[in-house]
């Protein structure tokens, strides 16, 4: 994984004040600057984490008032719920509850803010340069690597700056950016490429070897379709941003779901800024790089142009819904269940065979991470991965540690805990499952780790998540995107291992995970209809509707799912790879993998995926009806089947936000709706 921070500008650089030690010019038009110093590179990260250190004022105000906000809450909920018994009484519960609000105001917010607490925060704050105030943060990104390099281009009378940050997680370790072609062309490249070519190779050496020889096969006077064809014949999860000095142009994007993060900044006045992350909301008005779109900046013109990415196979076609009025037999579907098996497995092998860090102190222990609710997603992953390392005779030399990363908040307006919370409760029984089937094999630990969040850890780091997420800016990416962010840091936490033998359940304190690698359910809901907006595409069926109804129903259901896949780089993707890479961990996605997508999308019939049948109910008044009973994801549940997890197959969806009680972790929020900005 790579942090990816290139700057085009009219305007000479100046260089980061964190570079001045170990520049090297070359020439009078290009600077170079690296470092592998470990303890230099956390120094730097420390600075973006500065701000986590100490609460402001305000939120110690909070903090001090909390018993009293609580007692406050309850009066108000218990006025809420009283119904007035005439208009006078009506009138005496408002103002009442217009007191106790006023009171709660007061409480929480304070009427000055310390001008002291300015010192206290991070140089994005007290005035640096965007290129600047963005460097701690894309090193936190990947910290095992740093290098900066400026070049002029004279032509164009332009300075280029790139900044990457390197997380070690393949073999051989190549330092970024890269230059190929002569130095002609300076590719920066965030993810990881699945390929079969480089495998068992750096995938940014990949790409340069790529580039060279579509140029030796277009010609020196095609270079824009030898790099535009090379970026759509690459598969798996990356952004990228590639300078080519030669023809003074930089093209720049992601893969065509947007697994990577990949943010833009234009302006007339100072050029162009590409990064994988922004320093919030602000007047750089930063924009989510759009999935499958290549972005070409013209050094010359300064303009930015895009087009679609030129892809192998079909763009988001519509899911078939042949079978909707027909079931399929049996037999039919086993062999849909069995092919999606194969698929799935292929996606879950490719990302957790290429788990190599040059800098693992252990290289006879592989350490693996999963975003760990319990419910039928990440568990599907689990027992996935679980299987296919039980099959592996190459493990016979290697142990695997399996973390699954479970949550919970201390919630003080629902006033439920983090250990009471639905997933934590969830995730405990899932992973006995798992640990049950799997870790008979000596070879297999499943390890279930709890990381619980306080109230005030979540006012220190609520405004680094706030910054983060951006361009995200709603009440329910916050709420989602600061759960991914404590579960990815996976510190501090109690790790559960069950002992075969005893059948007791051994515990750890203050346990922090070593898995770099996290691996996400993640587009799941997406491909197998898994949301509660999809089960509302039927609200109007009837037990005798015709079959034009259902049909209907269907072909809504099926654009739906088109555009889930084609909005979730904007709606999820982009956001959690900025709050989860801000640890140093990389997240993949076996669900999103292209073979994965193509095969759900086209060949699994859409009642496979919502499945619906009809149930007829008597009262106790010995009225009979009959209502829909709906089971979303139905493939992937009788999917877990197979792997033998029956526990999970019945699982309703839960959103994260509010199975680990993240949602809404201010008193007075009751009113407060996901889709409001922050």
């Amino acid at each position: 994984m790579c942090g990816i921070l290139c700057c085009i500008s009219r305007e000479p650089p100046s260089i980061p004040k964190y570079f001045e030690q170990n520049i090297r010019n070359f020439d009078d038009n290009i600077v170079v600057w690296d470092s592998q110093d470990e303890a230099f590179i956390q120094k730097l990260i420390d600075i973006d984490l500065k701000q986590t250190e100490t609460l402001s004022s305000e939120d110690q105000h909070k903090i001090n008032n909390l018993d009293k906000l609580r007692i406050c809450n309850a009066r108000l909920n218990q006025i809420k719920n009283t119904i007035g018994k005439s208009e006078s009484h009506n009138s005496e519960l408002a103002e009442a509850k217009s007191k106790i609000e006023l009171e709660m105001k007061s409480l929480a917010l304070v009427d000055h803010i310390d001008k002291n607490e300015m010192a206290n925060l991070p140089p994005r704050e007290i005035g640096v340069g965007l290129f600047t105030s963005l460097v701690p943060v894309i090193a936190s990104r990947g910290p095992n690597y740093l290098k900066y390099i400026s070049f002029h281009i004279e032509e164009a009378k332009t300075w280029v700056e790139q900044f990457s940050s390197v997380l070690s997680l393949r073999q051989p370790f190549v330092q970024q950016p890269v230059q190929v072609e002569n130095e002609q062309i300076s590719i920066q490249f965030n993810g990881e490429l699945y390929n079969q070519e480089c495998l068992d190779s750096n995938d940014s050496k990949f790409i340069g070897d790529k580039i060279i020889s579509n140029i030796g096969n277009f010609g020196q006077g095609n270079r824009e379709k030898a790099i535009v064809e090379t970026i759509a014949e690459l598969e798996g999860e990356f952004a990228y941003a590639i300078v080519d000095k030669a023809k003074q142009r930089c093209y720049f994007g992601r893969d065509y779901v947007g697994k990577r993060s990949l943010v833009y900044s234009l302006k007339e006045s100072s050029g162009l800024v590409i990064s994988s992350v922004t320093n919030g909301k602000n007047e750089n008005n930063w924009e989510e790089c759009k999935a499958e779109v290549v972005y070409m900046y013209d050094f010359e013109s300064c303009k930015l142009d895009s087009y679609e990415m030129a892809l192998k196979g079909a763009r988001h076609p519509k899911p078939i819904c042949n079978s909707a009025l027909n079931k399929l037999k049996g037999i039919e579907v086993s062999n849909r269940i069995s092919k999606f098996k194969e698929v799935f497995f292929e996606a879950c092998k490719v990302r957790v065979d290429t788990i190599h860090p040059i800098h693992e102190d252990n290289p006879h222990i592989t350490n693996l991470g999963i975003l760990f609710s319990g419910g039928l997603d990440c568990t599907v992953i689990a027992g996935t991965v679980g299987q296919l390392f039980s099959e592996m005779s190459s493990l016979s030399d290697k142990t695997v540690l399996i973390d699954l990363l479970t949550v919970g908040f201390d919630n003080p307006r629902t006033e439920v805990s983090a250990s009471g919370s639905p997933d934590r409760k969830l995730a405990k029984k899932s992973w006995l499952e798992l640990a049950n089937k799997f870790n008979k094999d000596s070879r297999i630990s499943f390890r279930l780790v709890e990381v619980d969040v306080n109230y005030e850890e979540w006012l220190r780091h609520k405004s680094r998540v706030e910054r983060l997420m951006y361009p995200c800016d709603t009440e329910m990416d916050l709420s989602i995107a600061i759960a991914f962010y404590f579960a990815s840091r996976a510190s501090n936490g109690v790790k559960l291992t069950l002992n075969l033998s005893t059948c007791e359940i051994e515990t750890q304190a203050n346990y922090t995970s070593k898995a770099k690698v996290l691996l996400s359910g993640l587009g799941a809901d997406e491909l197998f209809a898994g949301y509660s907006r999809h089960e509302r595409v039927f609200n109007d069926l009837k037990p005798d509707s015709g079959s034009d109804v259902l049909e209907k129903a269907y072909s809504d259901l099926a654009n739906e799912l088109t555009n889930d896949i084609k909005v979730i780089y904007k709606r999820n993707l982009g956001r959690d790879d900025r709050v989860i890479a801000s640890w140093g961990k990389e997240l993949r996605y076996p669900f999103l993998e292209e073979k994965v997508i193509n095969y759900v999308v086209q060949q699994v019939e859409l009642d496979l995926k919502f499945n619906h049948s009809w149930e007829t109910t008597t009262n106790k008044k010995g009225k009979v009806s009959t209502r829909l009973k709906p089971v979303r994801k139905w493939i992937l549940r009788e999917y877990a089947e197979t792997l033998g997890l029956t526990g999970v197959k019945n699982e309703l969806k839960r959103a994260i936000q509010f199975g680990a009680k993240s949602a809404k972790m201010e008193i007075g929020q009751g009113k407060t709706k996901g889709t409001d900005q922050l």
